[in-house]
């Protein structure tokens, strides 16, 4: 549209000048919309990212989970075998007492016996 250089009243120049101001209005909204979709890009982008280390996460510590249950086990194996392994000494320190009372025992009467022959030869 033309407008005359002095011409500051007429609908022409109004028409003119609402234009310009639209022209900018649009130009503005469109900067806003870029920045918004671009924003917008942002957190989807973080979105993503933090999905994914969540769910690593979640990974991570399900094997955690299973790698305790592991060591439960093992540990309940141990003392179980640490149980038997007490009942088996103690089994056996009853074995040696029986046998160091049987030995004793022979000891004895291999004394008297050599007592006795010992007074017997005499």
């Amino acid at each position: 549209m033309q407008v005359a250089n002095n011409d500051r009243a007429s609908l022409m120049y109004s028409m003119h000048a609402m234009q310009s101001r639209l022209t900018e209005t649009i130009a503005q909204i469109k900067l806003v919309a870029d920045g918004i979709t671009a924003a917008s890009r942002e957190i989807a982008d973080g979105h993503t990212d933090l999905s994914s280390r969540t769910e690593e996460q979640a990974a991570s510590l399900a094997e955690t989970a299973s790698s305790m249950e592991e060591l439960t086990s093992t540990v309940r194996v141990n003392s179980e075998s640490a149980s038997q392994a007490s009942q088996l000494a103690q089994g056996a320190s009853s074995t040696v007492e029986s046998g160091s009372s049987v030995v004793a025992g022979v000891v004895a009467t291999m004394n008297r016996i050599a007592g006795r022959s010992s007074t017997s030869s005499a």
